[in-house]
């Protein structure tokens, strides 16, 4: 089965087609303010997947700067 879509920049109008989707497929639910400061803060690393004038998923990410809490991991044979 072959689907086709588009992957675009979130628009702000999309909002509440991403929180549905979010309370459909995951256990997680954040507030609309969440995403809203996810999209001001780096709107472009936030995506939609479009197909057929509908969102059908979205993608959220960013860089996160400094170290990280995990400890080296050692292989011993």
């Amino acid at each position: 089965m072959s689907l086709n879509f588009t992957l675009r920049n979130f628009k702000p109008q999309d909002l509440d087609a991403v929180i549905h989707i979010n309370l459909t497929c995951l256990p997680e639910n954040y507030t609309p303010s969440f995403y809203m400061s996810h999209y001001e803060n780096f709107p472009k690393a936030f995506y939609v997947a479009e197909a057929n004038g509908r969102i059908i998923g979205y993608v959220m990410s960013r860089v996160e700067r400094g170290l990280s809490n995990h400890k080296p991991i050692s292989v011993v044979k």
